[in-house]
C-alpha cells in the first residue's frame, strides 16, 4: 500500500464546514479559509480539509491552522492525513519492513476516510 491521497471536492468542503462549524460561523469560517495560499483547487481543498479537521470544530484553532497552512501546508496535512505516521520517526519511509509501512499508511487511510464521511 501506497500513502493516500484524497481528492477533496467543492461540496466536501461544504458538508465539512456544515458539519464541523455551527451555521452561524460559516461565513466566517470561509473567510479565514480562504486566507490560506494555494496553487491548485484540489491542493487548496485537501488543505482546507486538513484545516478543518484538526481544528475540531474551535474557530480559534481554525485560525491557528491557517497560518500554520500558510507557513507550510505540509505541517496540516502531515497531521491531519497521516497522523499515526506523523507520530513515527521519518526513518519509517526508508525501513525495510513494508509490511508495518503499509499498516501504517492504511490505518492513516481508513482514519481519515472515516472523519471525511462521517
Amino acid at each position: 500500500m501506497t500513502e493516500y491521497i484524497p481528492k477533496i471536492t467543492n461540496k466536501d468542503i461544504e458538508r465539512l464546514v456544515e458539519r464541523e462549524f455551527d451555521k452561524r460561523l460559516s461565513d466566517l469560517v470561509y473567510e479565514k479559509l480562504n486566507k490560506v495560499n494555494a496553487e491548485s483547487e484540489n491542493g487548496k481543498n485537501r488543505i482546507w480539509a486538513a484545516i478543518i479537521k484538526l481544528s475540531k470544530s474551535d474557530i480559534d484553532e481554525l485560525q491557528k491552522n491557517v497560518e500554520k497552512a500558510n507557513y507550510d501546508f505540509r505541517d496540516v496535512i502531515a497531521y491531519a492525513e497521516y497522523p499515526n505516521l506523523s507520530k513515527e520517526p521519518f526513518a519509517i519511509l526508508s525501513v525495510k519492513d513494508k509490511k508495518k509501512k503499509d499498516e501504517i499508511f492504511k490505518k492513516d487511510k481508513d482514519q481519515y476516510i472515516e472523519w471525511l464521511y462521517e
